[in-house]
């Protein structure tokens, strides 16, 4: 992780009209002025449990997929492995959907690619079902979760929530759709994968015994990170929670178009030991706010079934 650096965060949220509006943005010494968002206010959700699918899937049934992934260090060990069993859940989708799939980097601020698709040479931005083959997807979507970039400071790779709400802003969110993603007429499912907590996961305010199996970076980094990307300087109060990501989310898509997952560690005894590994504080508040988001472990050697009863969810809702 990298000291001293002098990019800083400017990012406070105010109401108006029911509508979440993003003000001003600081990053790596140039500013960036942020037009109104106002989007539309979604339903609640009816808390109905993620079932196998009751109805035909219609053949307008659109959904777009988007994996978050956190670039650490520390999730190297299991990289390989993630990229090549993650996009497994590909090949149980009903051909009738048509589905993309796209990559955000859980990167700060000061990264270019905060709140954007990523994806490496040779591999689209958007894999689109319309475009390529199951096989294809696969094949791509492997690649690109294994081939990331680092964060340049320290956000370290692991602002899950701070890349997702930057994706947010009307200058990433319109280059975003342009590219044929964040569709108005698509449900969106949002897959965050880490082995730690997010950066905007208040850890400072516990000590190392409250919180179950957290282990704190000796360098103080994470506080530069979280003070930096979360929290509003002219108040002092986080700017970035997993209610206020959520919120948004909402004001993006209906409860009917949306549905959250994090692969994440939930079970403690699978942290190994000597680890800067932690359970998925964050990320699980996030996904716990969707009545119908699943948590899995990311320890774990399969996530198939999971995958594809989020993808049923979406089905059942959105022809309800």
């Amino acid at each position: 992780m990298l000291k001293n650096s002098k990019c800083i965060l400017i990012f406070f949220v105010n109401q108006i009209s029911c509508a979440a509006l993003f003000t001003s943005m600081l990053g790596c010494g140039k500013l960036v002025k942020l037009n109104d968002i106002t989007l539309a206010l979604g339903s609640t959700a009816n808390g109905k449990n993620p079932a196998q699918p009751t109805k035909t899937v219609g053949a307008d049934t659109k959904i777009d997929f988007l994996f978050i992934a956190d670039t650490s260090h520390s999730l190297d060990s299991r990289r390989s492995r993630l990229s090549k069993i993650i996009p497994q859940f590909i090949a149980q989708i009903d051909p009738a959907i048509d589905y993309q799939i796209g990559v955000m980097l859980a990167h700060g601020g000061a990264s270019p690619h905060s709140g954007r698709l990523y994806a490496p040479l040779g591999s689209p931005l958007v894999l689109s079902s319309k475009l390529y083959h199951p096989h294809e997807i696969q094949t791509f979507l492997s690649n690109t979760l294994n081939t990331i970039q680092r964060d340049v400071d320290e956000a370290y790779g692991e602002a899950l929530l701070y890349s997702l709400s930057n994706s947010l802003t009307p200058e990433h969110l319109t280059e975003i759709r342009n590219a044929g993603f964040y569709r108005d007429d698509a449900a969106l499912a949002i897959i965050l994968i880490t082995d730690e907590h997010d950066l905007c996961y208040p850890t400072q305010s516990y000590n190392s015994t409250s919180l179950q199996n957290f282990t704190p970076v000796t360098t103080g980094s994470e506080v530069i990170g979280y003070r930096r990307y979360c929290i509003n300087p002219s108040n002092g109060k986080p700017s970035i929670t997993s209610s206020k990501v959520f919120s948004w989310l909402k004001q993006l898509k209906s409860s009917k178009q949306l549905s959250l997952a994090g692969i994440v560690h939930r079970d403690g005894t699978k942290i190994p030991k000597g680890k800067v590994e932690s359970i998925g504080y964050g990320v699980i508040e996030l996904v716990q706010s969707d009545p119908h988001g699943i948590l899995m472990e990311v320890a774990d050697s399969d996530f198939r079934t999971q995958l594809n009863q989020l993808v049923n969810t979406l089905v059942n809702e959105s022809q309800d």
